[in-house]
């Protein structure tokens, strides 16, 4: 590991309000009599992303809706084959997962199969870059940290086998420019760029 970065560990408590579980709209999913279902989202301030996955994963659909509106769309999914499929909705903080079956003539929404994944969060404070992360499927966070003019790899982490995940890096050694922090959890890549500056 470079020295031009200190890394110390720390383990962080990251205390969510119970209002990221409350602004989960996936409560307001629901299957109609035919082949679709309907997603509805009250106007609040984050800004959500709607997907329809397939079983390999594959986007099927996707829809950016910004915070500041009201959303009430009808899904019809009678060109899809019948199968197991994701409603996702990406919140800035998070995933919301909620199983959807195709069967012949109806749509299921498995609630109690809803599945929340945190995502990592990065915060920067002047020289000193926190990655966090409330690490609920209890899976390794693989945090990798690259000089972005260099492309050269500076810092290689992997953080597990607690509830609570944090790390904290000291840029005050680092030499001006920007740095990129990847991360890599659940299946899921993240990305985050850090600027140094004089």
């Amino acid at each position: 590991m470079k020295t031009i970065i200190k890394v110390s560990t720390m383990v962080l408590g990251l205390l969510l309000p119970n209002s990221s579980f409350s602004d989960s709209k996936l409560d307001s999913a629901a299957a109609t009599a035919d082949k679709s279902f309907r997603v509805t989202l009250q106007e609040n301030a984050q800004n959500v992303y709607i997907r329809l996955k397939d079983q390999q994963g594959y986007t099927l659909y996707e829809e950016y809706v910004p915070g500041s509106v009201s959303y009430n769309k009808v899904f019809n999914v009678t060109a899809l084959p019948v199968g197991d499929y994701q409603l996702e909705m990406e919140y800035p903080t998070k995933h919301q997962i909620l199983p959807l079956i195709i069967r012949s003539n109806q749509v299921y929404l498995d609630r109690s199969q809803l599945e929340v994944v945190f995502k990592p969060v990065v915060h920067q404070n002047g020289d000193k870059v926190s990655v966090n992360l409330l690490n609920t499927k209890q899976g390794p966070l693989r945090v990798l940290v690259y000089d972005r003019q260099s492309n050269e790899l500076l810092s290689q982490q992997v953080l597990k086998n607690d509830m609570n995940l944090g790390k904290q890096f000291d840029f005050s050694q680092a030499k001006p420019g920007n740095y990129l922090i990847s991360l890599d959890y659940n299946n899921r890549k993240y990305s985050h760029t850090v600027t140094v500056k004089e």
